[in-house]
């Protein structure tokens, strides 16, 4: 038994000997634990912007970037330019000074700009076709915009149209209303009931004033308001109430002021509130 145990210690002590040492009698070094990473400044970038790389690699001393578009790196963070777009792969392979290596890669995206381009909407021949105001439809998200049309023919009056632009960039055409005065100015307030409140400024010498008409869905005109003291550039939404900034005339001056209303339930009927004018500088 006693010899039974003997050969068991040294068949333990023979095992233990060949993991420490090699044939030569060296101790083999330890295995360090050896990561590949990096982060970029963005996932995404526009064509010939340049894109930094910093490196979070853990116990390596060589690196080696393949940005995917045939340019090589062995800095630890560098930079690089693409020149096309598209997706590019980047990798990075890592080593430490017993050159085992590990890798990392992470996929960027290159935006290329859309070439820019005129669409010019039909317009009859002789007439004049100016854009007042643009913005975007709150009821169905298309493109809108106000326009004068010129008669540089017969020099008829001037007239307004709301023009919409849909997904196939084909505008459609509403008559609004015949030019008024000098009025050069105009823009839509559209109303919770999906109605269409549009805003025209008139002047004259010396005078300022402005009109308001309505537009059902159908585009048939349910109210018309104007008023010869008063001259509005413009809205912003405030909950229920509408806050309404442009001129009044007070005692023979204009004065700036800001108007405060809530839609009443008739089209164009305001409960409005003039706040203290604004005083010039």
């Amino acid at each position: 038994m006693k010899h039974f145990y003997a050969i068991i210690f040294m068949s333990l002590f023979a095992l233990s000997c060949t993991k420490e040492e090699d044939k030569e009698g060296n101790i083999p070094e330890e295995e360090i634990d050896l990561t590949a990473c990096f982060t970029v400044s963005t996932d995404t970038i526009a064509l010939g912007e340049t894109l930094q790389l910093t490196n979070c690699s853990e116990n390596a001393v060589i690196f080696s970037y393949d940005f995917g578009n045939n340019e090589i790196s062995n800095q630890e963070s560098p930079s690089v330019t693409y020149q096309q777009g598209g997706s590019y792969t980047i990798t990075l392979v890592v080593y430490d000074d017993q050159k085992h290596s590990k890798t990392f890669t992470k996929t960027i995206f290159v935006e290329t700009p859309v070439e820019s381009y005129y669409r010019f909407p039909e317009i009859p021949l002789g007439y004049n076709g100016i854009p007042i105001e643009m913005g975007i439809d709150p009821v169905n998200g298309n493109i809108f915009y106000l326009e004068k049309t010129e008669d540089l023919v017969n020099l008829t009056m001037s007239k307004f149209y709301y023009k919409e632009i849909g997904m196939d960039l084909i505008p459609t055409s509403n008559f609004i209303a015949d030019q008024q005065f000098n009025t050069e100015n105009a823009y839509v307030n559209f109303l919770g009931n999906g109605n269409k409140n549009i805003h025209f400024s008139r002047t004259l010498p010396e005078l300022y004033g402005s009109q308001e008409i309505t537009l059902n869905n159908n585009w048939a005109l349910t109210s018309t308001l104007s008023s010869a003291t008063k001259y509005l550039y413009g809205y912003l939404k405030e909950d229920v109430n509408y806050i309404f900034y442009g001129t009044q005339k007070d005692n023979g001056t204009y004065k700036a002021v800001i108007e405060k209303g809530m839609r009443m339930v008739m089209p164009s009927m305001y409960s409005l509130k003039l706040l203290d004018p604004i005083m010039p500088c």
